[in-house]
């Protein structure tokens, strides 16, 4: 069995030096802009964002995950997993849009097309190739 690769410990710490030096830059750029930034709603937001992602989001995909492995035949979890991350970050992606959130009755060019049709169309697109992969597979 190959040993697995142990990471330089000095690119390491150089790239987490950088990493926090760019994040303390977007926070310095943050409060010196508060008027516009409104750091107390970021920080709602940063807080609320952790937290969906790990008591929701997380859970949902390893669940998700765990009835995968435990209910599709191994030759065809890969085109499931595959269609399923491929739907969930559209999802993720289009639920502001689906849910119309900053339309605006005094714009209406804001948010102008049905989104909820639009996800429908991209999930048939994800869905119905991967359909068609597992319908091949099962006829051989």
């Amino acid at each position: 069995m190959k040993e697995a690769h142990s990471p330089n410990p000095r690119v390491f710490w150089s790239l987490a030096a950088a990493g926090i030096a760019i994040m303390g830059f977007g926070i310095y750029g943050l409060m010196l802009n508060a008027e516009r930034t409104q750091p107390g709603q970021w920080v709602r937001w940063f807080v609320g964002s952790a937290i969906a992602h790990d008591f929701v989001l997380a859970p949902v995909v390893a669940i998700g995950g765990w009835l995968v492995a435990r209910s599709i035949p191994g030759r065809y979890r890969a085109t499931v997993n595959g269609a399923l991350i491929a739907s969930g970050i559209v999802i993720l992606v289009a639920y502001p849009f689906v849910r119309a959130y900053g339309a605006s009755e005094s714009n209406p060019s804001a948010l102008p097309n049905d989104y909820a049709l639009g996800l429908l169309g991209i999930l048939a697109t994800i869905w119905v190739p991967a359909g068609l992969m597992l319908w091949r597979k099962l006829r051989n």
